[in-house]
């Protein structure tokens, strides 16, 4: 069960990272064996990355008006998250309508389908590489242990365990 629009967001995002990620190695494979079926399933991969990315992203503006409220959270990084989760959505377009038109490609024979395809191959890495510095940079806005710079404090019973020795 969704219990609210940040909940909402966080399950969502996980679906184009991992769509993108998945779609890689399927449409590489099927790419360069010459396999027509794999391609299309990992164009197909690549159509549900784009088209998933889009309320993924305006989950965030509803996320971010309860996360802010939050002690502990980085203003920064939510600034740092949403700027490049606006790159990521356009990217994550462009590659899906690059695949949508090889798709079209393929279904008629085209033989522009192996360029196009090729072209929806390269973006996916691309898609890919914004996706995770996206959750990244979502993921330093809770997380202050993932942020740069943290410097790991010892507990007092580290102390007294060094003492010890």
């Amino acid at each position: 069960m969704i219990a609210n629009e940040a909940h909402l967001h966080l399950v969502l995002n996980h679906f184009p990272i991992l769509g993108a990620i998945f779609a890689i190695p399927l449409l590489a494979y099927g790419f360069f064996r010459k396999n027509t079926s794999l391609e299309r399933a990992g164009l197909l991969f690549l159509l549900f990355v784009g088209i998933v990315s889009v309320p993924t992203y305006l989950s965030g503006e509803s996320a971010e008006d309860i996360v802010e409220k939050l002690r502990g959270i980085s203003e920064v990084y939510i600034e740092k998250h949403e700027e490049i989760a606006g790159v990521a959505v356009a990217v994550a377009l462009v590659t899906s309508l690059v695949s949508l038109i090889a798709l079209f490609l393929s279904l008629k024979n085209s033989p522009l389908r192996r360029a196009f395809t090729g072209i929806a191959l390269l973006l996916a890495f691309l898609t890919s590489g914004v996706m995770v510095l996206t959750a990244n940079y979502g993921g330093k806005i809770r997380h202050s242990e993932i942020r740069d710079g943290v410097q790991l404090q010892k507990t007092p019973y580290e102390d007294e365990r060094e003492d010890d020795d």
